[in-house]
């Protein structure tokens, strides 16, 4: 296994489909008021701070710079993703007994942090996080004002050079992204909740092809807030009052405030504009209404994994039953909710804990509090689930209820996709090296790429693919020249950019 292992890093990748040609832009079509979002460099902090982007402009050409104790909600009838019973996969229900599968199930004694969620606040030990990138982005987008009374912190120290291993693994993964990016989704076959996750997959460079496979591509994230229609389905309406909402249920939201949660992965503005008919809003108003939303012992998961991102952690606000909410409060609510049986085996309740620390860090603030408890929890989570990965490299196909080794590809990328993007998100740069991390991301990217005819369920692979592009984002692209182009991303061009073609009507 070792010698297959050393042998597959040096295989030469290849694509199983050529790239199809562009269409040329039309010079008759007309300007559209869409306007394409633009995501900042880097994620989370994790790049230095850069140039500022320039917005997108015709299709795909633009010029880009280098990088409780209380019970889980049982689910409902509205957590299926269709009328013809496709198996929504954000929602799975919980289980009184771990599924066993040709006895490869082995259940842990003990799982971390759901006995001892109300034991004392431990500090954290992971190493503090650099600092977020503070350039704007001009024209499309102005990313929202965060932190703007934060300390400075340290500067940032370069990363230690690119092993073999990882420098092979780096070709294996751009493969995979390059590839998987011709896989355009499109608004006649697939739904709200299917083209939400293909913009997921990519952030704002993520593309939907209007009308069908053969449609002409535009941006997704433009596409879903300009409420444009996907498999006849629309994701947002305006209420009696004039309020902005986003709807729940088949083919749309799985979770309350997942729309947003979305966007906010994409790192899009809260300035970006949001049509219904002839109402227009931006991304803060549906902000407004996930705020108002917050009710104590249900799913928050999403809500804390969107706001984030968009408040500052000091923001205090109250719902529209006149109950006092703030991000402690939050956190508070999601560490008394399960793990296992949560949203995708908990792997997005952990993502919104993680993202919340580090925005704290970030801040140059101490982890006290809820944070410290949050903190020293997903410690935990990371200690468990490399204890339940499997000797291929691949993460358990039984989430953690406990170890799994199920054969079934679906189930492998779900699983393995869904917590390694946890694991991205969270892990320090030091441990996105570590062996167990390189071996979870070789599998995946090996699976996607030998399996690329697979028909794989749109969920798991939109999530497995953005596990992909977070870990090239974070571990490969700092090594990348000025003239490097990452090869999801839109090429770069000097010559003057037009205005972004119209959706069809």
């Amino acid at each position: 296994m070792i010698l297959h292992h050393l042998l597959e890093q040096t295989r030469t990748p290849l694509l199983c489909h050529p790239a199809p040609t562009q269409p040329a832009q039309s010079k008759s079509q007309t300007v559209s008021t869409l306007r394409w979002a633009v995501r900042p460099d880097g994620i989370e902090g994790w790049r230095p701070p850069g140039p500022i982007l320039a917005p997108l402009g015709p299709p795909w050409h633009a010029e880009i710079i280098a990088p409780k104790a209380e019970e889980a909600p049982t689910p409902t009838a509205e957590d299926a993703p269709n009328s013809s019973e496709r198996v929504n996969n954000e929602n799975e229900a919980t289980e009184s007994e771990p599924p066993i599968q040709n006895g490869q199930f082995e259940p842990l004694d003990t799982l971390p942090g759901e006995a001892d969620a109300d034991a004392p606040a431990k500090p954290a030990v992971d190493p503090p996080l650099p600092a977020e990138s503070a350039k704007t982005v001009k024209a499309a987008t102005e990313p929202a004002a965060q932190n703007s009374a934060a300390p400075p912190l340290p500067s940032i120290k370069p990363p230690r050079p690119l092993t073999q291993q990882l420098v092979n693994l780096r070709t294996r993964v751009r493969s995979v992204l390059k590839g998987y990016y011709r896989r355009t989704l499109n608004s006649r076959e697939h739904d709200p909740w299917e083209v939400m996750h293909g913009m997921l997959a990519y952030g704002v460079h993520s593309r939907v092809r209007q009308g069908g496979p053969r449609g002409e591509p535009i941006t997704s994230v433009g596409w879903l807030c300009y409420n444009k229609p996907c498999k006849d389905l629309t994701m947002l309406y305006v209420t009696p009052q004039g309020e902005l909402r986003a709807k729940y249920g088949v083919g749309l939201q799985g979770h309350l405030g997942q729309l947003l949660a979305m966007l906010a992965q994409c790192r899009v503005s809260a300035e970006y504009p949001i049509h219904v008919g002839k109402s227009e809003f931006t991304i803060r108003d549906l902000i407004e209404a996930e705020k108002k939303t917050c009710y104590p012992k249900s799913e928050l998961t999403f809500k804390l994994l969107a706001l984030q991102y968009y408040l500052d952690l000091n923001d205090r606000w109250v719902n529209d039953q006149g109950v006092e909410w703030d991000f402690p409060r939050l956190i508070r609510e999601e560490l008394a909710q399960p793990i296992r049986g949560a949203a995708c085996g908990g792997t997005h309740r952990l993502s919104s804990l993680s993202l919340t620390v580090k925005a704290r860090v970030r801040r140059g603030e101490p982890l006290d509090g809820e944070y410290a408890r949050a903190a020293e929890f997903v410690k935990k989570y990371h200690q468990y689930a490399f204890r339940l990965q499997n000797r291929d490299g691949s993460l358990s196909t039984a989430w953690f209820q406990g170890r799994g080794d199920e054969s079934d590809v679906q189930r492998r990328i779900k699983t393995t996709g869904h917590i390694l993007e946890w694991l991205c998100y969270s892990l320090s740069d030091e441990e996105l090296r570590d062996q167990r991390t390189v071996r979870a991301v070789s599998y995946l990217a090996n699976l996607m790429y030998s399996k690329y005819d697979t028909e794989w369920e749109v969920g798991p692979m939109c999530h497995a693919i953005h596990a992909l592009l977070l870990y090239d984002e974070r571990v490969f692209q700092p090594f990348d020249g000025e003239d490097y182009n990452v090869a999801y991303k839109p090429k770069r061009s000097t010559a003057g950019r037009s205005p972004p073609t119209p959706p069809r009507r």
